[in-house]
């Protein structure tokens, strides 16, 4: 009993500056300048129903179960970016890309061969344009790429000024896209 009442006490001693700041302006902000180097894992499970449209003359529609997973992670170090602009080209190594799912009794899987798990990605108009210096990507493995979240393009989720709490602040067209 004592030591839960201590450590109430210690959380609130901590959290009192923090809640006394609360009025401030504060900026949140990530940049991406050549050689900055981060880690990416994601992990995802789906399942639901795709439903069909009627078949012609025909007004009941089909509901197909759909489930599936995905398993991403990577090392990715930045090569090239303007000063203080976007993000042009990345180093991305691959220690995992697993997607499998099933649409009805149709089971899919995805991957990117363990040859060519060494990427460069160039980034041109809000596009990942993929190759790997180890050999060729076949199609399947530049769309697998393609579809994964250029993280530095994210920079731009976040306000370029100091911002109050409970203040909105509008993401930049370049990350939304």
């Amino acid at each position: 009993m004592k030591t839960n009442r201590a450590l109430t006490w210690v959380v609130c001693l901590l959290a009192f500056p923090v809640a006394a700041r609360a009025g401030e302006a504060l900026r949140l902000q990530e940049v991406f300048p050549a050689g900055y180097q981060y880690h990416v894992s994601c992990r995802v499970e789906l399942a639901g129903n795709l439903t069909l449209p009627a078949a012609k003359n025909q007004t009941a529609t089909k509901s197909l179960p759909v489930t599936g997973s995905s398993a991403i992670e990577y090392d990715e170090r930045v090569l090239a970016a303007d000063t203080g602009g976007p993000v042009e080209r990345t180093l991305r190594l691959y220690r995992r890309i697993d997607f499998r799912r099933k649409i009805g009794d149709r089971p899919q899987e995805s991957t990117i061969r363990p040859a060519v798990r060494r990427l460069v990605l160039l980034r041109h108009k809000n596009q990942e344009v993929p190759f790997s210096p180890d050999g060729p990507l076949m199609w399947a493995e530049i769309d697998l790429v393609r579809t994964d979240v250029f993280t530095p393009a994210l920079a731009g989720l976040l306000p370029d000024k100091d911002v109050k709490s409970g203040e909105g602040c509008p993401a930049g067209k370049a990350a939304i896209q």
